[in-house]
């Protein structure tokens, strides 16, 4: 094993280590709260939150944080503020971590690249006080901690809604700035999710019309497999919401963020009835030349017993993937070392959409993407579907009664659907649903979700069928 490779698995040894247990960084803690009751109407009228400011200063031998964000001082519903205020703490805390978590990775490769200066250079004559500024090793001119300054704002707030933005920027152009926007249905305090007012297709035309105005290159048709597109708008009114596509989102002509301003049915003439609070929790860093991995996931807040079991479940799919990839990456790229053709670094994703969050049901699905060479990525996704009245995992079978034939119900509306879809390029090989078949709840359907390439060619996608839940009470 050369010793380059040896250092590199060291780093990420020390680095995935480090990124579990940072000493040196003070964080925001977001601790579990109690899910914040079902409002009932009131009589008198409802007054928006009032906000305040406040502002926290963190240092250590590599990073200079100033933080100043606004919270929510006062509201008629302590749990709900309580809930928004924990939220955007996290938030804040998570941003600041990425951003830490880069800088050590930037600061270990620039170590990596001086320690072995000397062998790309062995008769270079100059001591490094001889040595001219411009050639002085990125190691070596690192002697101040890197300024970061992390802004909390809220950017629209009315009776139901807090639209939050949360912006960390650094004094070191290496160094990727982070943008995140939160959005709350204040009457229960749950996050607002873009899909619950739009559809895919609405939205995906919409950048598709203001895309070609500006581009040449043909957009990427599958920006939603690994977008977190719920951390990427913000209300500017009621009825009115802005989305920015990050930089590459859209297309590798896109450098630069691209927004779109969408009307949407004025916000505040329902409220969410949810009592499972969802919120982010991200895992994210790289490796050099090896892999990128960014993991966004849900954590289920609340005192329930379910709820822990819910999240464990969670978090066992999020780290089996996690491990996977990272040994498969490490492998790989350690194999190609000597090759003449670099292999690229492998690029990992994952985030999750709640499909179904009310007082009985929990359906949450989580999102997996990664590309690692070749024509395209892959996407795969797993769905956790719960009863809250009794916190156990649900079965397709527990959605009908005992002496329903299920299966079949559930084929024919498949095969139905089929015959429509297939063509001479798109031929299905489907033969039924499985026992263990994926599937997730979207309101009175049942979503019958299969892997690309496990029914149909790569150019069908992801297939889902959407099948009627007779008799339900969602």
């Amino acid at each position: 094993m050369s010793s380059r490779h040896f250092f590199k698995i060291a780093a990420l040894c020390l680095l995935l280590s480090g990124c579990q247990s940072q000493q040196t960084l003070p964080q925001l803690e977001a601790s579990p709260i109690s899910p914040p009751a079902v409002q009932q109407p009131e009589a008198e009228m409802k007054m928006p939150p009032s906000m305040a400011t406040t502002s926290d200063l963190t240092e250590d031998d590599y990073m200079r944080s100033t933080t100043i964000y606004s919270y929510i001082e006062n509201y008629s519903d302590t749990l709900v503020m309580g809930a928004v205020n924990k939220a955007i703490e996290k938030q804040i805390s998570d941003i600041r971590t990425i951003i830490y978590t880069n800088l050590r990775i930037k600061n270990a490769n620039d170590r990596f690249a001086a320690n072995h200066s000397d062998e790309a250079n062995p008769g270079d004559p100059l001591t490094n006080e001889e040595r001219p500024d411009n050639l002085q090793t990125a190691a070596e001119k690192q002697t101040n901690p890197v300024n970061l300054s992390l802004e909390g704002t809220a950017l629209y707030v009315d009776t139901n809604i807090l639209s939050y933005r949360i912006k960390g920027v650094t004094d070191d152009d290496s160094l990727m700035s982070q943008q995140q926007f939160l959005n709350f249905d204040l009457p229960s305090g749950q996050r607002i999710h873009l899909f619950d007012m739009l559809t895919e297709e609405t939205i995906y035309n919409a950048f598709a019309d203001a895309y070609q105005l500006q581009y040449q290159s043909p957009m990427n048709t599958r920006i939603f497999d690994y977008w977190q597109i719920d951390n990427a708008f913000h209300f500017n009114d009621m009825d009115e919401i802005e989305i920015i596509a990050p930089p590459y989102y859209l297309s590798y002509e896109q450098t630069e963020p691209f927004a779109i301003t969408i009307p949407v049915p004025p916000y505040g003439e329902h409220t969410l009835p949810h009592i499972a609070a969802v919120i982010d929790y991200t895992v994210q860093t790289d490796y050099s030349d090896a892999f990128n991995l960014n993991y966004i996931y849900p954590v289920v807040l609340g005192e329930n017993n379910q709820f822990m079991q819910i999240n464990n479940a969670i978090k066992s799919r999020v780290e089996t993937a996690m491990n996977y990839n990272i040994a498969l990456a490490i492998e790989d790229h350690a194999a190609q070392e000597n090759d003449p053709i670099d292999l690229r670094p492998y690029y990992y994703a994952a985030n999750y959409r709640t499909y179904t969050n009310t007082q009985r049901y929990l359906s949450i699905g989580l999102n997996f993407y990664q590309y690692t060479g070749g024509a395209h990525g892959l996407s795969t996704a797993t769905y956790f579907n719960y009863d809250l009245t009794s916190g156990a995992a649900l079965r397709l079978s527990d959605l009908f009664e005992a002496d329903f034939d299920y299966q079949t119900y559930i084929n024919d509306i498949i095969y139905t659907a089929i015959d429509t879809l297939e063509t001479e390029d798109n031929v299905y090989a489907f033969e039924g649903i499985s026992e263990d078949q994926k599937f997730y709840l979207d309101g009175n359907w049942i979503v019958i979700y299969f892997e690309p390439y496990e029914i149909a060619p790569y150019a069908a996608g992801a297939p889902t069928f959407k099948i009627p839940l007779p008799n339900s009470d969602m």
